[in-house]
């Protein structure tokens, strides 16, 4: 079944919302899950406090290597990042 560009777009984007909400989530999670201030973990992920609020929140697009150095500086891996945080009554 093929589906036509509105749907496709739509489902894409409902689809990167849900992403970025979950990495929001989790790099919130671990870094207190391992006593880290935010401005703390930025400089451990060798990056700006300015850029690391704008992941957490704002509309960034991070690249892998940010997703990476994160995920390092957190000792987790990049999926545990993006894992869905949902809960059941979710849709």
């Amino acid at each position: 079944m093929m589906l036509d560009d509105k749907t496709w777009f739509s489902l894409r984007a409902t689809g990167i919302v849900k992403l970025k909400t979950s990495l929001q989530f989790n790099v919130r999670k671990y870094a207190e899950m391992r006593g880290l201030s935010l401005n703390k973990l930025a400089v451990h992920a060798r990056m700006s406090r300015s850029y690391m609020y704008t992941i957490l929140n704002k509309d960034a697009n991070p690249t892998i290597c940010h997703l990476l150095s994160i995920a390092l500086a957190l000792d987790v891996k990049v999926e545990d990042l993006l894992a869905n945080h949902e809960t059941p009554n979710d849709p």
